[in-house]
């Protein structure tokens, strides 16, 4: 019997190429939305820092402006974190729902190749003991 061969392979390799670059591609939103995350965080450090460095000192006017200046930029800078983190939030959604379709489409295909691979080893079965039927029947006509 020949070998097997599944007809689609090409398409369930290409299927599986298209799974692992949505799954590469989600896998940058990650980090995407980790370096907003750490931003984030950065600027509450740095903040706590400045007023912790501040808070013993006897501080003139200009110093409390530009502490108050500071503030204000740190709280502004976070408002753009935020609405970043949430739109990146919004793409990874989006980009989960693409490798979950290309999951499934790939799923799809290694299930028909199993079934034809299940119908492939089956007929193979059927004709070894064909095979063996007919040498069997050989030999007791020879020996006779």
């Amino acid at each position: 019997m020949k070998r097997f061969a599944f007809p689609l392979e090409t398409a369930l390799a290409w299927r599986f190429r298209q799974l692992e670059l949505e799954e590469a591609q989600l896998q940058a939103l990650f980090g995407e939305r980790e370096a907003f995350l750490s931003a984030k965080r950065r600027l509450s450090h740095d903040l706590a820092k400045e007023e912790t460095l501040l808070t013993g000192a006897i501080m003139n006017a200009e110093q409390l402006a530009a502490l108050d200046r500071f503030r204000r930029h740190v709280a502004a800078r976070n408002l753009r974190l935020d609405a970043a983190i949430s739109e990146c939030e919004q793409r990874i959604e989006a980009q989960r729902a693409r490798v979950n379709e290309a999951r499934r489409q790939h799923e799809l295909l290694d299930r028909l190749r199993g079934k034809a691979l299940a119908e492939w080893t089956a007929a193979e079965a059927r004709e070894q003991e064909q095979v063996a039927a007919e040498l069997y029947l050989a030999r007791c006509v020879r020996d006779r």
